[in-house]
């Protein structure tokens, strides 16, 4: 018989700043892990930074860490140490200082940043859904679980044949993430960046960094599952997927023609309220990722992991369009606002941006 699965090595590319988060725990603080130091990032060796000092300084150490005191803590460890001597890692950093916490990558056991597959899977799985949504809600039912309806039980899934390992990748840079909100001024919803939100300082795979991961699509079990006991073995929505011709093509093609939408979407909200002085840049950017997304088979355009927003999580599925919640939120989802002290609808009106390149975070590009 045929092989069970068909593996395919895919690239992958950045080509948004792409985060994918840890533990709280593991994020790096100031003056602990970190320190700015000629205008750079050093990420420090905090063991040895500790061992290098004397037995006085020690006690000063850990009396600042237990006060919460870090920017007492980083220019006091500037004053005792060489950072040049003491760090892991050296980021080049510009722009507004860096908040007293650097969300971290997710690592392996060997301490490197990787792209678990199951943030590819989970951001393939948003476009397949949407598509079978797209193609068969008329036949729902009052009270039937929406995933289970299109994607399958956890026994009987269909992506239970569609598995993206972990991808290699180690370049990372920082920056800042800002949030870009809109702001009722009594007559009407302009845009702007909320003063007020502390600016997130996160570690992220850069633009233009590549990696590499296995895709793996199990089609020949399925034929043999079909062979042997028959349709009702495989997911509800198998064939739509897997007996279309060449399967990761059509895969691509379905992935390309979602983010090609979604993006639309995102480029109306923006086009609506174009007060701030980068929305410009920031539809330039986004045309140009839409672009790709009509540039053949062999690849695709996805969106995924951190910072990515409500539309692209839930699979872009509930709204026609990313403008219409803002005037009339959403009565399912409701969420306590400081400014009544009382739960309301919500919005979904706010962006985050990497400010400084004009950026919304999580494109990527798989490449066969």
């Amino acid at each position: 018989m045929s092989a069970l699965n068909t593996n395919y090595d895919i690239e992958i590319e950045v080509l948004s700043p792409l985060h994918i988060g840890t533990n709280q725990e593991k994020n790096w603080l100031r003056g602990i892990d970190f320190i700015r130091y000629k205008g750079d990032i050093f990420i420090l060796d905090k063991e040895k930074v500790f061992g290098n000092l004397d037995e006085q300084s020690q006690a000063k150490y850990l009396s600042l860490i237990s006060a919460a005191k870090l920017m007492e803590l980083e220019q006091f460890i500037s004053e005792q140490i060489d950072p040049e001597s003491y760090h892991k890692t050296v980021y080049g950093y510009s722009g507004k200082p860096p908040s007293n916490e650097i969300k971290t990558l997710i690592r392996g056991g060997d301490g490197k940043p990787y792209i678990p597959g199951s943030s590819i899977k989970g951001a393939i799985a948003s476009a397949v859904f949407n598509f079978l949504f797209g193609k068969y809600h008329q036949r729902l039912k009052r009270g039937d679980d929406l995933n289970d309806s299109f994607l399958g039980s956890f026994s009987h899934s269909l992506f239970r044949y569609i598995r993206p390992y972990d991808a290699t990748c180690d370049q990372t840079e920082l920056c800042n993430v800002e949030l870009f909100n809109l702001f009722n001024n009594g007559r009407q919803w302009e845009s702007g960046y909320k003063k007020d939100f502390d600016i997130l300082t996160i570690e992220n795979f850069s633009p233009k960094a590549k990696g590499n991961f296995r895709l793996s699509l199990a089609d020949g079990l399925g034929r043999f599952l079909m062979m042997k006991r028959g349709p009702r073995a495989l997911p509800r929505y198998y064939d739509d997927i897997f007996l279309q011709g060449n399967t990761i093509e059509f895969l691509f093609e379905l992935i390309n023609a979602y983010t090609r939408e979604h993006i639309r979407r995102e480029i109306e909200f923006f086009d609506e309220f174009p007060q701030e002085e980068d929305i410009d840049l920031i539809i330039e950017n986004l045309e140009k990722w839409q672009e790709m997304t009509r540039q053949g088979k062999q690849s695709c355009i996805l969106r995924m992991a951190g910072g990515i927003g409500f539309h692209a999580i839930t699979g872009d599925w509930r709204y026609q369009d990313h403008v219409e919640p803002v005037y009339h939120p959403d009565q399912r989802n409701l969420i306590f606002s400081d400014r009544t002290r009382k739960k309301e609808p919500t919005r979904y009106k706010s962006r985050k941006v990497v400010r400084a390149n004009a950026e919304v975070m999580g494109f990527v590009k798989l490449s066969v």
